[in-house]
């Protein structure tokens, strides 16, 4: 069995990680932090600005300036498609589940009652493609989603009104429940029970309920058909601000799929590396492989961090550590997330596209031993 390393915790670390233990490769996945999960509300975006101002809808619009080195200078727009088909089965088979996608952006709602365009959208989330009346439920003394601004903006912003209304105390209940404590609350058949119990009293309901995301971390769409039932409205969240529940839920599920296709999961420093595929712990370990995948984007890791160029920096000294002369995207190490290649996301378009292209075409240029867009994704 082909062996691979890969080095970060966050969402591109987990996908690529996933994509190569589905394909059969052994992978020892290694990080000294959480990862960029909390400040992630789960949404792909597919439409930017570039650093000129101009709107970007699809990631080889914004990628034409990078080059022809760029590993998805020949993704066309039908791997575009066959990629985000690839990213949508994945995501089912984890019971993650999307809407979206199809050949359009979709609007939703930021945690300041933004619309925002997004492309994939978790099924919790609130998505549509025409605005309508909402019905905002706040929480008692929930500092982390000021109803009152979040329903001014959208109401400017859309033209349509709001109603808000105010869960009462739940039982044991204290002043200082954070998103993560109403969130463990709502994972009990307590919290279930009294939240559908409550919606029944404070109805009826006229337009869609939207909650802020804290619905669970493990069952939240199961509880949301039940509210569905209760108010016989829709029943969706808006995303917060870190740590997001959004980016959590993710995380959970495709650890559990980690582990269920035996992935190694180590916690440790990277201090040094191979371009052969050896990995250097600051406790003195070192983990072997075929091949070194680079997914430290750095935004809340330590270690190796991936610069926008494609460098390799020690994060806490600075350090470059990339070979001088050394092929970028060589044989034996490769470079997934949202900064990468001389592509920044921030201004030539999508993290998430970018997250996820990498992703796809590490583990398929990995497991075809060349530079390839091909089996087993069929792209």
């Amino acid at each position: 069995m082909r062996k691979a390393v890969v080095v970060g915790w966050g969402p591109a670390g987990y996908l690529t990680a996933l994509l190569l233990a589905e394909s059969g490769v052994q992978v020892t996945l290694v990080g000294d932090a959480v990862g960029s999960w909390p400040l992630w509300g789960g949404a792909w975006d597919f439409r930017n600005r570039d650093d000129q101002g101009r709107w970007v809808v699809r990631p080889q619009v914004a990628w034409q300036g990078v080059g022809a080195q760029h590993p998805f200078a020949r993704w066309t727009p039908t791997v575009w498609e066959r990629a985000w088909t690839v990213f949508h089965d994945v995501m089912m088979r984890w019971s993650i589940p999307f809407e979206g996608g199809g050949d359009k952006n979709h609007w939703t709602l930021t945690a300041l009652g933004r619309p925002k365009r997004c492309y994939w959208v978790p099924a919790w989330q609130w998505i549509t493609d025409e605005w309508t009346p909402l019905t905002v439920v706040r929480l008692p003394e929930f500092l982390d989603f000021p109803v009152e601004l979040w329903s001014e903006t959208y109401t400017r912003q859309t033209g349509q009104p709001l109603d808000i209304r105010e869960l009462p105390k739940p039982p044991g209940w204290r002043a200082d429940w954070t998103s993560l404590r109403w969130a463990r609350f709502f994972d009990q058949p307590d919290g279930q029970g009294w939240l559908e119990e409550t919606m029944s009293r404070l109805g009826p309901w006229r337009y869609p309920a939207v909650f802020p995301g804290v619905l669970g971390r493990d069952d939240t769409m199961s509880l949301i058909r039940r509210l569905e039932r209760v108010t016989g409205q829709p029943v969706r969240e808006i995303p917060l601000g870190p740590p997001a529940l959004g980016g959590i839920r993710i995380e959970r599920k495709l650890k559990t799929g980690l582990s269920a296709r035996g992935v190694i999961s180590i916690s440790g420093r990277v201090v040094a590396y191979s371009p052969a595929g050896a990995v250097t712990l600051a406790d003195g370990r070192v983990l072997h492989g075929e091949g070194v995948v680079w997914a430290t984007g750095g935004i809340l890791g330590g270690g190796i961090t991936v610069q926008v160029d494609g460098q390799l920096l020690d994060s806490a000294t600075g350090e470059v550590l990339t070979e001088a002369g050394r092929r970028r995207w060589g044989p034996y190490e490769r470079v997934a997330g949202r900064q990468l290649a001389g592509c920044n996301p921030d201004r030539h378009g999508d993290g998430g596209a970018v997250t996820w292209a990498s992703a796809l075409w590490t583990a398929a240029s990995f497991v075809s031993k060349e530079e390839a867009y091909v089996a087993p994704f069929g792209l």
